[in-house]
């Protein structure tokens, strides 16, 4: 056990090595006669489908081919996506890690490093110095405990089998009797399906109303203002030019991890189309109607408030609608920094290849898009008179 200047204890080694691995169909490898990386020399022709992380890793592709004298092209390709695309033979060889689940479940050969270019990559946990000794110990007790085997084993059951993870960790860690036999401690699964869409609930209409309470105000502003409109808007529009992921990735060297960082994303995502939208549908009313109010003695208050908002609202609502539903769809990537939500069942599904952990994710996620739709139509019915509301 180790402690590493962060204030971090490192524990023993669990027993596996999960390293990195090139897979191909056994029915290929034989027909070509391929059982290790080095023969991967002989086919330059092969179609290589790999993972982003693996193609820029600095014990990756790039090192890793030019060890091997291997000539391929790969494609990037999501590594959950990559088994389908083996055993579709849309691609001939992909990248794994030596524990994965579907391994032998896909007939698969997981070609031999006769070089030894990669190396060991024991698992071990990371965890505070001031964790409780209790939990130190329980730590210790998987010393060793698993094998690579038993690890391939575990990961294809966890894909394979109707088992939830806690249930699958419980069954190992009681046959190992590393503890005692107790009942697992976990809800249902539509238990976790609504825990999941109330966080993601929060996370779109927290970010919403912040988007809102900036955008509204700030829209009137530029309107009464234009000089400042054009700089503030373009300002606005940069945010939306930065992919999703990138911008959630940007949070975390100054936020951290967790809700707030996903927060502040989903907010400066939602701010551009309401913040547009005001200055528009301000912009947009009849000349001659802000003449005919300011005769009949409204002053520039009264005007906006009476005949100016009013006349805009359905242009100010549709920026509100188009950024809730996009602020739905975004905030599933928010589970990549750790904020939870309905995106957590696809991130993981994609990890392991696991196609109704990612409906699991996605069907809520599309149905909170719908009712916010509707939602947003019940309220054009009730503040905008019928012969201003858009038929869209």
């Amino acid at each position: 056990m180790g402690k590493s200047r962060f204030n971090l204890e490192i524990s023993d080694p669990y027993g596996f090595n999960n390293t990195y691995a090139l897979l191909i169909k056994k029915e290929k490898a034989k027909q070509l006669s391929i059982s290790n990386i080095s023969d991967l020399k002989s086919h330059p022709a092969l179609r290589l489908g790999l993972s982003h992380e693996f193609l820029k890793r600095q014990d990756g592709w790039g090192i890793l081919s030019a060890f091997y004298g291997l000539l391929q092209k790969p494609t990037a390709l999501e590594h959950g996506l990559a088994y389908q695309a083996i055993l579709e033979d849309n691609i001939d060889v992909m990248d794994a890690y030596s524990t994965d689940g579907e391994i032998n479940r896909y007939d698969l050969l997981l070609l031999e490093d006769d070089r030894n270019f990669f190396p060991d990559y024991q698992a071990v946990s990371f965890y505070q110095s001031s964790l409780p000794p209790e939990a130190k110990k329980a730590l210790a007790k998987l010393s060793g405990a698993l094998s690579a085997v038993e690890m391939q084993e575990l990961n294809a059951l966890a894909l394979f089998e109707k088992k939830g993870h806690r249930q699958i960790a419980h069954d190992f860690l009681v046959n190992k009797k590393i503890i005692s036999e107790i009942a697992v401690v976990g809800g249902s699964e539509w238990g976790e399906i609504w825990d999941k869409t109330w966080e993601h609930l929060k996370l779109t209409s927290l970010s919403l109303l912040a988007a809102m309470l900036l955008a509204l105000p700030l829209g009137t502003f530029l309107y009464r203002n234009p000089k400042f409109s054009n700089s503030i808007l373009y300002a606005a529009g940069i945010m939306q030019t930065i992919p999703s992921i990138a911008l959630l990735a940007l949070m975390i060297p100054l936020l951290g991890i967790g809700m707030l960082p996903a927060l502040i994303a989903l907010f400066l995502y939602a701010l551009l189309p309401i913040l547009r939208n005001t200055v528009i549908g301000l912009v947009s009313v009849d000349p001659q109607l802000k003449k005919v109010a300011s005769a009949i003695g409204l002053n520039d208050w009264q005007r906006l408030k009476q005949v100016e908002l009013p006349l805009a609202m359905p242009s100010i609502l549709a920026g509100i609608r188009t950024a809730a539903v996009i602020t739905v769809g975004t905030a599933t990537l928010a589970a990549f920094i750790g904020a939870g939500g309905l995106g957590e069942f696809i991130v993981t599904g994609l990890a392991l290849n696991n196609t109704n952990l990612i409906l699991k994710g996605a069907i809520p996620s599309a149905v909170l898009a719908v009712l916010i739709e509707l939602l947003f139509e019940g309220i054009e019915r009730i503040l905008i008179p019928r012969h201003l509301r858009q038929n869209i």
